[in-house]
Order: C-alpha cells, then sequence, then structure tokens
C-alpha cells in the first residue's frame, strides 16, 4: 500500500470520527430542546437523527468539522444550546409573529433551556 492511500485511510478515520463526535454533541443539545407543544416526536429517533446529520457533515471539510465542533463544545461550556437557537431563528420566517412575542418576552426573563417564559 503507498502512502498516499495509508493517509487517505487514515484521514477519513479521522473524519468519521470527528463527525460522529459532533452527531453525538449535537444530538445531546437536540434532547435538551423544548417545542411549544413539547418533545417532537423526532427527538426519540436518534438512528434517523444520525442518518440525516451524517449524510450532511460527511460533505464538510475537515477544517469546518473542527470549527464546528469547538463551536459545540463552546457552546455547552457556557450554557448555550445551538439547537435551539437554529430552531428560534428558523421560526423567525415561519412565524414571524410568535417569533417577535418570544423576543419580547425574552426581554423579560430567558431561562438556560432556550425557552422564553413570563
Amino acid at each position: 500500500m503507498n502512502s498516499s492511500v495509508i493517509s487517505d485511510v487514515i484521514d477519513g478515520h479521522d473524519t468519521a470520527n470527528l463527525v460522529e463526535s459532533i452527531i453525538k454533541l449535537e444530538w445531546n443539545q437536540f434532547q435538551q430542546t423544548n417545542n411549544e407543544g413539547g418533545r417532537a416526536s423526532c427527538q426519540g429517533n436518534w438512528p434517523m437523527f444520525h442518518q440525516m446529520r451524517a449524510s450532511q457533515f460527511m460533505t464538510w471539510p475537515e477544517e469546518l468539522l473542527r470549527s464546528y465542533r469547538s463551536d459545540l463544545q463552546e457552546a455547552d461550556r457556557v450554557g448555550r444550546n445551538l439547537v435551539t437557537e437554529k430552531y428560534g431563528r428558523m421560526m423567525q420566517s415561519t412565524y414571524p409573529q410568535d417569533f417577535r412575542e418570544s423576543q419580547r418576552l425574552a426581554g423579560r426573563h430567558h431561562n438556560s433551556s432556550g425557552v422564553v417564559g413570563a
């Protein structure tokens, strides 16, 4: 086996481990994300979550993967939930009035779980 092939195998293994670590970090944050109506059914479907996230992350360059993993780790360290924040931003375009109300309420009270309350 030539050194280029060996390097590709090692790099592929490292990338797969990096992707797995990101998926686990996201899954843990996803488990802490609260929906208006309670837990979403997809929050209990690890196989589907894993497959969907892996298919996305396997296309990313390693530098981007490392950066995102670092962002997730830092978010955990300081008590932020990037998954909850992502859904909040998505809500801005899908439910603009509810989003504005949640932003108004956020000025009064914001708890560590990412759920806005009065």
